[in-house]
């Protein structure tokens, strides 16, 4: 049996693609600058930070239905993470759909953050 670390980048590629499809590209940016506090600091996707900003973003993240970005009501109540399993939940394997609930619960570990 594999590890659940396993599912990790492969689940993590299907939520990214499925949150750019439906949330549009701006939504890593928009997401960056409230993860970052500063405006002025461009996303890069080199940035040292991507480990710590990426579980963040995706299951953390609610976007901001207030901000400059419109993004439609059903997106704004949920996580990228939750809108993707809610939708994807009936092709996702049972691990997938564990893996899933369980980072949502618990999105970053302290080992992440250090």
């Amino acid at each position: 049996m594999l590890p659940i670390s396993y599912m990790k980048y492969p689940v993590t590629n299907k939520i990214l693609t499925h949150t750019i499809k439906h949330y549009g590209n701006g939504a890593i940016h928009d997401a960056w600058e409230e993860f970052i506090s500063d405006p002025t600091v461009p996303f890069d996707p080199k940035t040292r930070l991507i480990t710590v900003f990426m579980p963040w973003f995706l299951y953390n993240w609610y976007p901001d239905e207030y901000g400059e970005v419109e993004y439609s009501p059903d997106l704004v109540k949920d996580q990228p993470a939750l809108f993707f399993l809610k939708r994807q939940r009936k092709r996702l394997s049972p691990l997938e759909c564990a893996y899933i609930e369980a980072s949502i619960r618990e999105p970053l570990t302290f080992l992440e953050v250090i």
